[in-house]
């Protein structure tokens, strides 16, 4: 430690020689008798030589820099630009071959510069005429007359250091016009177009990321046929042909995306290659991403104090002193009256990029609402339009702007595509937006979920009670007569001008939204309560933590010492291969189940594990909530369903708080029961609108990140290659690489089409076995044959394990490799041809046999028969029918395939209530 220093001027006590030194200049204006010592005299002095290893680190980053530019992006890079078109400007007295790469690198992309149509802007960094090291922000962001055509709008938003940002053009005519700016650090917003991708909507929905699949091989099958997620093949003779090098590189790279393999990775891989075939050698994988296209890019620049962009060039000096209800769009007159307009869903959350650091990315994902529900969240359909990467979380009001324009010029002045050789303008409307709470708290400037007045949809304050040692905010049930009235935009609006005068947030409103600058958006119904997050990870997680948490032992809803009894009957659930998870324990995997996983616990396994376990009267009541759940995720909801759905939901809310207790009435809990049938009834079914989708396509987009630079550059680059492939591929004259390329995108495991019958497709092997005589005669009859003395008339007849119908994979009891799951179990029509008992439409499929001479599948079935004394598990629950066990003496019955309507959930996890059910849907998220 240093010792005490005394001024022998004034007598004060200084601790430190340095401040003794300032103090004498500062205080008394005694200059020392000698000058501090100068780095980096070489910036300023040309005469003074650049050290070695300083000059060998400039040179080799100007050359990466230069040549990821060229290879990747295939324009100009920003640190590649001269410093008159960049907002990153260079030391003039750089050393000479670091200029001349630099002019080598910018003459070699000329014509990618000249499409770049670049437009910067330079703002005020700092008082001083140098800047040693600047910290950058930028977005990339998709035009808006692109959006369609590209499916790929992207906006990234990240933090780099530049290093070699020496001097700063007009830095002291900004400090003399904004003094109190002096001290702001440079930032910018760049927007990127992908001019070279197009929409294919031809694909099957694909959300399930790997984060969410079983690892297990007879789980996730999917046939290879074009149905299934694979591009259409278009007419090669108006296809542009592909030279046989393009073809082959367009199939490594597909490969190379496949497993999501680095710069690093991908050189081994070509290094290998090129080892054992060198008279044909790959190209390096830079110049394979050449391939794809280029990316356009325009800057933007906003003030790094207030967050305003700026709009006009050489502004140096920040702007800012001081630094209708949703109605029904396809009515005569209205949007969607229009068969070429179309509405769209937006999604943004955060999403960490590493475990060490504070660095996230925040996506803004796009979903077109008219396409149909299974092509509508497939990963090839989402438009990615921005994304923000920094520490922390966005400025909303900053990241937004650019959308909201974007917006109203897709609504106002729409978009020109070409279909069938035709223009056609089309409009877009953005309807509505899903996101978890803490998103929309940001989106909306309102107070987080534990705040007063969090509820976006209604102005009940909550109530602040004790919980554990401290205090929560909660929101009880209310009668109808002391309900609090529901918001609007216009009053949303109101309170946020309100809020910035006073500084203190209005009615649970900090400021005003940017989303308000869209004048038609509903600010109430077009923020609706996530599902995902709110139903699943809110009220399902918390049951889950009341019911078998010890902390909650003693309480009359504990049932953690039957948790072994509970997981013994859980892990004997059976699901379908529509199902991406299998079920897991509870006792060790309570905190870490996924969200899918919950949705299952909740619509399906939980009343029969609990059935028997449960005190009846918190037993009923949670089969409320059950049903009310289900019934909001129906594809098809009728009025009187719905009435009932918010009946019962109003009833278990209620109900709530004198079971549980007031202080686990939550805000999730409140928007599930109070607000969730409203938001159904206005915008559709809880599937259309969840955050299932979005979050899939967050674990997609992180498998595109290597490295800890410039990570959003690396998953924009990655999602329009992917995007430009499954596209292009269809060129390839090559069967086998367009075959190759097409599996490589195709992420999900696939089965082979081993024969087209006229009702389906066969999938997998077929034996030739000589049947039954009673399955022969059913067979003749169904196929209205006529019945001769001998059977050799019939032809050749093999025997079927699975097969395709309506792009689902049928299983049969004869297929073997499916133990962890049942597949067989179907509902059919109302039709028997065994009995004269037409009442039973649920049926075991034993095998298929198909008949060669008509090409048509049959299903040799043994039906289950509904227990008459109880035909349901609990009588609140509509889904849930009881069955009686598969009678393995049982007649054998002969169906035609296309009598099969869709696969069942048999659970017997429970061998008392052994039962079948419907999913909801199979659209989005069902599972």
């Amino acid at each position: 430690m240093n010792e005490v220093e005394e001024c022998e001027i004034c007598g004060k006590l200084l601790s430190r020689k340095q401040r003794l030194i300032s103090h004498r200049e500062k205080i008394h204006g005694i200059k020392p008798d000698h000058e501090a010592k100068k780095y980096k005299l070489y910036v300023s002095n040309s005469a003074v030589p650049i050290p070695r290893t300083t000059a060998f680190r400039k040179r080799k980053f100007d050359q990466e820099t230069c040549i990821q530019s060229v290879t990747v992006s295939g324009q100009l890079d920003l640190e590649c630009q001269e410093e008159s078109t960049t907002f990153e400007t260079r030391s003039e007295t750089a050393e000479s071959s670091s200029l001349s790469n630099l002019e080598s690198c910018h003459s070699s992309s000329i014509h990618e510069e000249e499409l770049a149509h670049t437009v910067s802007y330079n703002e005020c960094t700092s008082s001083q005429n140098k800047l040693e090291t600047g910290m950058l922000e930028s977005i990339s962001v998709l035009n808006e007359h692109e959006v369609l055509n590209s499916n790929s709008a992207e906006i990234h938003v990240q933090n780099v250091y530049d290093k070699t940002m020496q001097s700063f053009p007009g830095a002291w005519e900004c400090e003399a016009a904004a003094a109190e700016l002096s001290d702001c650090d440079s930032s910018a917003t760049s927007i990127s177009r992908d001019s070279d991708s197009d929409i294919d909507t031809d694909f099957e929905s694909d959300i399930s990321s790997s984060s969410e699949l079983d690892t297990d091989t007879e789980d996730n099958i999917l046939s290879d046929d074009s149905s299934f997620d694979q591009p259409e093949i278009a007419n090669s003779e108006s296809q542009t042909k592909l030279t046989h090098d393009e073809e082959k590189d367009m199939a490594l790279l597909s490969l190379l995306l496949r497993y999501h393999l680095g710069e690093s990775g991908s050189r081994d891989v070509v290094k290998i290659l090129n080892i054992f075939n060198p008279e044909n050698k790959v190209k390096d994988p830079n110049k394979l991403k050449a391939c794809i296209g280029s990316t356009e890019t325009q800057i933007y620049e906003f003030c790094d104090k207030c967050y305003t962009l700026y709009t006009e060039e050489d502004i140096f000096q920040c702007a800012i002193a001081g630094c209708n209800g949703i109605r029904d769009l396809c009515k005569p007159g209205q949007f969607m009256n229009g068969k070429d307009n179309f509405t769209l869903l937006f999604n943004t959350d955060g999403v960490p990029l590493f475990k060490s650091s504070g660095v996230s990315i925040w996506p803004i994902y796009l979903v077109i609402n008219e396409l149909p529900p299974v092509l509508r969240f497939s990963r090839r359909n989402m438009i990615i339009w921005g994304i923000w990467q920094s520490k922390g979380k966005p400025v909303f009001r900053t990241f937004l702007q650019p959308f909201i324009e974007h917006m109203i010029d897709l609504k106002d002045n729409g978009v020109s595509i070409s279909v069938d050789g035709k223009t056609v303008l089309t409009r877009g409307l953005l309807l509505a937006s899903t996101m978890d709470l803490q998103a929309k708290a940001y989106l909306t400037e309102m107070t987080q979920h534990n705040g007063k007045n969090s509820c976006i949809t209604c102005e009940d304050p909550g109530e602040v009670v004790k919980q554990g040692r401290g205090h929560t905010r909660v929101y009880p049930h209310r009668n109808d007569s002391d309900l609090y009235k529901v918001r609007n935009s216009a009053e949303i609006l109101a309170c946020g001008l309100a809020a910035l005068q006073t500084n203190k947030p209005e009615m649970g409103v900090k400021g005003v939204s940017s989303l308000h600058g869209l004048e038609w958006f509903d600010m109430v119904w077009g923020l609706v309560p996530d599902y995902m997050h709110g139903v699943l990870l809110g009220v399902t997680k918390m049951l889950m933590k009341l019911w078998f948490s010890s902390s909650h032992a003693g309480k009359p809803y504990f049932i953690g010492r039957a948790i072994k009894q509970i997981d013994k009957k859980l892990k004997k659930m059976k699901p379908t291969d529509d199902i991406t998870r299998l079920p897991r324990k509870i006792e060790n995997n309570m905190h870490h189940l996924k969200a899918s996983e919950l949705q299952m616990w909740l619509l399906f396994y939980s009343v029969p594990c609990l059935i028997d376990i449960m005190v009846s009267e918190y037993f009923n009541h949670h089969c409320l909530l059950v049903e009310g759940i289900y019934i909001l995720l129906s594809d098809k909801i009728t009025a009187v369903q719905l009435n009932h759905a918010e009946h019962i939901l109003n009833l278990y809310y209620a109900q709530f708080g004198n079971l549980y207790g007031v202080n686990n009435c939550t805000i999730n809990l409140h928007n599930t029961c109070r607000h969730l049938t409203s938001y159904v009834r206005k915008l559709g079914p809880l599937w259309a609108w969840s955050c299932f989708a979005f979050e899939d396509m967050n674990g997609t987009i992180l498998e595109s990140a290597h490295g800890t630079g410039d990570v959003c550059s690396q998953i924009l680059w990655s999602m329009q290659a992917r995007k430009r492939l499954t596209v292009d591929c269809s060129k390839m004259a090559n069967s086998e690489l367009r075959n190759f390329v097409v599996e490589a995108m195709n992420t999900r495991r696939a089965i082979k089409i081993k024969h087209v019958a006229e009702n389906c497709k066969i999938a997998g092997g077929m034996k030739t076995e000589i049947l039954e005589a009673d399955i022969l005669r059913q067979l003749r009859q169904v196929l209205n044959l006529p019945q001769p003395d001998d059977d050799s008339s019939l032809g050749t007849i093999s025997k079927v394990g699975r097969i395709v119908k309506n792009d689902q994979v049928i299983f049969s009891k004869i297929y073997s490799r499916m133990t962890k799951r049942i597949g067989h179990v179907v509902l059919i029509n109302n039709i028997n041809t065994c009995t004269s008992d037409n009442s039973s439409q649920i049926a075991s499929i034993q095998y298929f046999v198909l008949h060669r001479k008509s090409n048509k599948c049959a299903a040799i079935v043994k039906y289950i028969t509904i227990k008459e004394e109880m035909a349901l598990v609990h009588r609140s629950i509509s889904h849930l029918i009881t069955v009686n066990p598969e009678d393995l003496n049982a007649k054998n019955c002969v169906i035609l395939v296309e009598n099969i309507q869709e696969k069942l959930l048999y659970l017997d996890g429970n061998t008392k209530y052994p039962c079948i059910a419907r999913l909801p849907n199979l659209y989005g998220q069902s599972s």
